[in-house]
């Protein structure tokens, strides 16, 4: 016998939104390499500049090959990127709270 199988209506309920997004995260030291590495290997090797995968791929692999004094620049970029993330974060977490303090009352 064939048995009936109800159809299941999903619903989703949507998170509620801060009134306005918080700062954006910091990069990491591969990203910061990444970034500055991305348009010199597109310059040297043109027929890579749609294909977004072959160069993450190439850069990866330069990365992986790197020592740790080489990527002593790109860690240091990382580093400050997250102290200013962290301050910002701070702050904006701060200004969060008085304002939903100040709705509350």
């Amino acid at each position: 016998m064939a048995e009936k199988v109800e159809k299941v209506k999903k619903t989703t309920v949507k998170a509620s939104r801060k009134s306005a997004p918080g700062p954006k995260r910091p990069m990491t030291a591969f990203f910061w390499f990444l970034q500055k590495r991305r348009p010199e290997l597109i310059e040297e090797r043109p027929e890579l500049k749609k294909a977004v995968k072959e160069v993450a791929k190439l850069v990866g692999e330069e990365w992986s090959n790197m020592s740790p004094e080489q990527k002593s620049k790109w860690t240091d970029m990382a580093a400050e990127a997250k102290k200013r993330y962290a301050k910002d974060k701070a702050a904006f977490d701060a200004k969060e709270e008085a304002s939903a303090a100040k709705d509350a009352e």
